[in-house]
């Protein structure tokens, strides 16, 4: 038989506890946990989406920049340039320019051996020149002869100061030729040329060629400037 009290006492045993805070719901703190993470995670967004528009801006300014140095720089460069053209120009002008200035002939029409050509040359620029060398050779030439004439530098310097507007020369020149030279080139084998090459050098120290080349033609009765371009093309790079 069971006492009163021993039944009261199981009734304590069997009373249900209260629920655990613990049990299946979703804890406060853990809502909270999480809803700090993601305002982190918007916030890292957000601020490399910032960072990266920023560098986009960066960037399209550096180009920027660039492009505007890169149109200054032409423009200077362009400046420059046409600086550089005018004081070119200016040093040309103010350069010495010998050319040829007239021809004389021994007279009589037909040429033979001995035969004399005097040559007078003219500084037509603006300063001085310094004559170092004067070269002349009129012969019998088979085939179209170089428009320079091969020299020693050391053989004949003169060094002859020629001042503005004045005149050099006359310079002589016999024909060196055989009459059966000069007939072959009268029928038009082969020619009788003169060649001259006067070697100078401006006030800047730098040296100039002034070169001519004379040929006779038309039965060796007229003498024309050699009609080839080789020669004026060599004499104005040269001079």
């Amino acid at each position: 038989m069971v006492s009163s009290q021993d039944g009261e006492s199981h009734k304590e045993n069997t009373t249900p506890s209260p629920a655990s805070p613990e049990g299946t719901g979703t804890h406060p703190n853990k809502n909270i946990t999480q809803n700090k993470d993601s305002i982190n995670e918007r916030d890292l967004v957000d601020r490399i989406n910032r960072s990266d528009r920023w560098m986009i801006w960066l960037t399209a300014a550096i180009a920027f920049t660039g492009v505007v140095s890169a149109i200054i720089f032409g423009w200077q460069l362009i400046a420059m340039q046409g600086q550089l053209d005018e004081m070119k120009q200016s040093f040309a002008a103010d350069r010495a320019y010998i050319f040829m200035s007239g021809v004389e002939r021994s007279p009589g029409e037909d040429i033979h051996t001995g035969y004399v050509i005097k040559t007078t040359f003219k500084n037509y620029g603006r300063t001085p020149a310094i004559v170092s060398t004067v070269l002349n050779e009129c012969r019998y030439f088979l085939t179209l002869p170089n428009p320079f004439i091969k020299y020693d530098p050391g053989s004949l310097p003169i060094y002859l100061p020629v001042a503005a507007n004045d005149p050099l020369g006359p310079f002589p020149a016999a024909i060196n030729a055989t009459n059966e030279e000069i007939a072959a080139a009268r029928e038009g084998r082969g020619s009788i040329r003169c060649l001259y090459n006067i070697i100078y050098r401006d006030v800047r120290a730098n040296q100039h060629i002034a070169g001519a080349c004379l040929v006779f033609g038309v039965g060796l009765k007229y003498l024309f400037y050699c009609p080839e371009e080789q020669y004026r093309d060599a004499y104005q790079k040269s001079n």
